[in-house]
């Protein structure tokens, strides 16, 4: 089902198996494929886990831009894109090759089992709501209020480190 193009649509990407670069590559060069037009992006970042399970460290990054999909197509296409990618299910927080979750989609808000948006955890989450600062300083989430507030008034202890920027806007090799 395709509707007038969305335009203010975020992304997460999340990865802490194998090669994690590579691995965040791929997932952006086949989200561009949805299509998903990307405006701009996050760093790619380096994070601890959140849950306390035993596991490598992700890398993460984040993703601003425009598709005709509607959220329920869009989530049917990146949950297409984990598996085509080797994405296993396991235990719920464990470790994954590719994660890729709707954060934000327009000022759409959504709750049934299958999705919600804006992602549940997008205000409990330090380095989701960094990569949102870094794309658009001033962005409000629908429901839940500003960004930059929730930075501000918590102290989070998840320790995160900026890898590297990569304008995904530009074609990928």
């Amino acid at each position: 089902p395709c509707m007038k193009q969305s335009d203010n649509i975020f992304l997460s990407i999340g990865t802490n198996i194998g090669n994690r670069r590579r691995n965040i590559l791929e997932a952006v060069k086949r989200i561009k494929n949805i299509p998903f037009n990307i405006h701009s992006n996050a760093s790619i970042y380096r994070t601890e886990p959140v849950d306390c399970i035993s596991q490598d460290d992700f890398f993460n990054t984040a993703l601003k831009g425009a598709t005709p999909l509607s959220p329920a197509a869009l989530l049917e296409a990146v949950k297409a894109i984990e598996s085509d990618m080797g994405r296993k299910k396991s235990i719920r927080w464990g470790p994954r090759l590719i994660d890729i979750d709707i954060l934000i989609y327009n000022d759409i808000i959504i709750k049934n089992k299958e999705l919600t948006i804006p992602h549940k955890r997008i205000m409990e989450r330090y380095f989701i709501l960094i990569m949102l600062n870094e794309i658009e300083p001033g962005l409000i989430i629908p429901s839940m209020g500003a960004v930059s507030g929730r930075l501000k008034e918590e102290t989070f202890s998840e320790d995160i480190e900026k890898i590297e920027y990569i304008n995904f806007t530009q074609e990928i090799l």
